[in-house]
């Protein structure tokens, strides 16, 4: 999975194509200063841990879905003011269809293979492992636990994808967690609270799980669908949170682990920083909107 922020298209993620073929292009251009512009002055948006992020070389971000995927825009357009690098993010399959628009933005198809010969050319790959099933987790009672991971299928089997792909790299390679404070919030779906608030996200969870696998794959790519239309901008509000990107230090692959264990070092990095920074795991607009407004009277 990874960022609606974010793109598909094998054309323009071959490993031949640099970070700044792209960013000197006027559509990236215009793409980093608009979403930066946005991000400062509706969220304040700071980026802690930045020098956690290479100046060279390839590195590994890994985060966690929000239900709209809007702060991705800031992330990606910081890394590229800021450091000067283009993030390759590993898109879900699903999104394919977009490609003639996102395979000028660097985006790739979510291949291990391809993720591992973008960061042996010295990429930045970004990957979001949690995919639809995270996604729905996070709309769920209206956002309790929307800063939890969830990297398993929706058959049960673990997401260690990404992990697979650190390990190809070699003992020594830095996965970096990157978790966006109030990035949830920086959104408001009138649909999905409706929808949450009647109970229908449960019953309609229950009975995606406990159909037949047929029937259980016609509701999840119905369910996905439904979500990717909905979360549309059209469909929600913009709320002016506080956003801080954290950029967690390197989780750093070990000599012999397996993917499994990496998998569970990484998902507690994140949660190290959700804990830390935020305190929290469910949504809470008050607290997004309380800290901006804190900033902004610091600030006069």
């Amino acid at each position: 999975s990874a960022l609606n922020w974010f793109c598909v298209c094998t054309l323009s993620s071959k490993s031949g194509v640099q970070d700044e073929d792209i960013a000197r292009t006027w559509y990236y251009w215009l793409f980093t200063r608009l979403s930066m512009a946005w991000g400062r002055y509706v969220h304040g948006l700071t980026v802690k841990g930045e020098q956690n992020v290479p100046q060279s070389g390839p590195a590994l971000i890994i985060g966690i879905h929000t239900t709209h995927n809007t702060e991705l825009y800031l992330g990606l357009s910081y890394i590229c003011q800021v450091k000067k690098r283009v993030v390759r993010p590993m898109l879900h399959f699903a999104a394919e269809f977009l490609s003639p628009i996102t395979n000028r933005f660097g985006g790739a198809p979510g291949s291990k293979e391809l993720a591992v010969e973008l960061l042996r050319a010295g990429h930045v790959v970004g990957i979001i492992p949690g995919g639809l099933e995270e996604t729905f987790l996070h709309l769920t009672n209206n956002g309790a636990d929307c800063y939890s991971p969830l990297w398993e299928s929706k058959d049960g089997v673990p997401r260690c994808g990404f992990a697979r792909v650190a390990l190809a790299m070699g003992a020594g390679f830095r996965v970096l967690p990157c978790v966006f404070q109030n990035g949830e919030e920086m959104r408001w779906n009138v649909l999905f609270s409706v929808w949450s608030w009647l109970g229908l996200d449960v019953v309609y969870g229950r009975l995606t799980r406990r159909s037949p696998r047929p029937l259980r794959s016609a509701l999840y790519w119905i369910g996905l669908y439904t979500w990717s239309v909905l979360s549309l901008p059209l469909f929600s509000f913009t709320v002016p949170v506080k956003v801080t990107c954290h950029v967690g230090e390197a989780v750093a692959v070990r000599e012999g682990e397996t993917a499994e264990e990496l998998r569970e070092r990484v998902r507690a990095a994140l949660l190290a920083i959700v804990h830390t920074t935020q305190r929290r795991t469910h949504r809470s607009f008050w607290d997004g909107i309380h800290q901006r407004w804190r900033e902004l009277n610091c600030s006069l």
